[in-house]
């Protein structure tokens, strides 16, 4: 029932402030948004009660802001996905106001600091998640910055650019950035309440085969959970070379799956 959820959430808050208080901090309620996620099958609720501390309302959002990720109430990453859309544009502009004063060594760097870091921020997130459409966009995006880096014509293939500039393609960063939070996860260096996303195959049975000590693969019922870093992870990870996997840092298995990746094109 909404209005007992809502009963809940109002005690869960003034533990909140409570706690704030007694740390000597303060609650910004500016700032704070309430927000009510249901699936894309779902209709918006008709009626939303007040959520309120004190005489102050908590106002009730589509979609916010959170750690620089734009997070909307069907967790579709249409709002992260216009603003991502928004930084690349304005960066390959960038990159080609200046590709013909500065040399292809720069311009990789420029491309890392100014479209490379907007791709990828919470990309482990958003990216498994976003609609086709929109992630075909961000494709084309990435590819004109790499034709442009490379003082490539604008029609010119892409696949030997992304190996000359030794770049990622867009998906394999997402697949680079599962693998990495998946090798964390194996060597437990995590945050503890992570470690508990999977489950590894030795605690569903106890023989000694060869993956008993990878993550268990699990169906999800949803579509937006299937498509997921935490449904996607444990099925890269257990088809993964046991040479990468074992490697010493997160930083040299990072540079060897690179490497195998790129390989591929």
């Amino acid at each position: 029932d909404i209005n007992q959820l809502f009963q809940k959430m109002t005690v869960e808050l003034y533990k909140l402030i409570e706690w704030f208080n007694v740390n000597k901090l303060s609650l910004n309620l500016n700032k704070t948004n309430c927000m009510v996620i249901r699936s894309h099958n779902e209709a918006q609720l008709a009626v939303i009660p007040e959520l309120k501390i004190g005489s102050n309302m908590i106002k009730l959002v589509k979609y916010t802001k959170f750690l620089g990720m734009h997070i909307d109430d069907c967790l579709s990453w249409t709002e992260q996905y216009k603003h991502v859309s928004s930084k690349l544009g304005r960066a390959n502009y960038m990159l080609n106001a200046v590709k013909n004063f500065m040399p292809t060594s720069c311009l990789r760097q420029l491309y890392h600091s100014l479209f490379y870091c907007h791709l990828t921020y919470g990309i482990l997130l958003w990216g498994p998640n976003l609609k086709q459409n929109k992630f075909k966009k961000i494709e084309r995006s990435q590819k004109k910055a790499v034709r442009i880096i490379s003082k490539a014509n604008y029609n010119a293939p892409t696949d030997p650019l992304f190996v000359s500039c030794s770049l990622l393609k867009v998906r394999d960063i997402i697949d680079l950035e599962i693998l990495k939070f998946m090798y964390l996860w194996q060597k437990n260096i995590l945050p503890e309440p992570l470690l508990d996303i999977f489950q590894p195959n030795r605690a569903q049975h106890d023989y000694n085969t060869r993956h008993r000590n990878d993550p268990s693969a699990v169906t999800r019922n949803y579509a937006m959970l299937d498509k997921s870093f935490i449904s996607r992870g444990p099925y890269l990870w257990t088809n993964y070379p046991n040479e990468i996997k074992n490697k010493h840092t997160v930083q040299s298995f990072g540079k060897a799956t690179k490497q195998l990746k790129i390989r591929t094109y």
